[in-house]
């Protein structure tokens, strides 16, 4: 098995009870409680990796590190308003259409190839986003 699919699968059921788990929070408050939440977890997180001896450094990937903390926090504000004011069954799977934007991006920033086998898996996506969402 590769050692990238563990993790992948782990990601794949943390994002989808996120949307469950976000939504029966939004029962009893807002979406700003919810971020606050979020960075708890994320001191915590980082508690743990400086006690295991990791630190900031600043490097050729700084800049695009913190672009990365951008896009977690804007994409958590946007999820948390969305779920706030639509269905989970709904907010979620429209939500999982980002690989497009992923494939896209990849090929522009990183030329990977973009293969007609990645195209009808993004279209089938599509297609299973659209059913959902009826």
């Amino acid at each position: 098995m590769s050692s990238w699919l563990v993790p992948t699968l782990g990601y794949v059921f943390a994002m989808g009870a996120l949307g469950i788990t976000s939504k029966l929070a939004l029962r009893g408050l807002e979406w700003p409680q919810l971020i606050l939440w979020g960075a708890g977890g994320y001191v915590v997180a980082a508690a743990i990796l400086a006690a295991r001896g990791s630190g900031v450094e600043l490097g050729s990937g700084t800049l695009w590190a913190a672009l990365s903390g951008v896009c977690l926090i804007v994409a958590s504000v946007l999820l948390f308003v969305a779920l706030e004011r639509g269905d989970a069954s709904m907010v979620v799977p429209i939500g999982s259409m980002y690989p497009a934007v992923t494939v896209l991006l990849a090929a522009v920033f990183l030329a990977e190839a973009v293969s007609t086998v990645r195209l009808v898996g993004l279209g089938l996506v599509l297609a299973g986003v659209v059913l959902l969402a009826r």
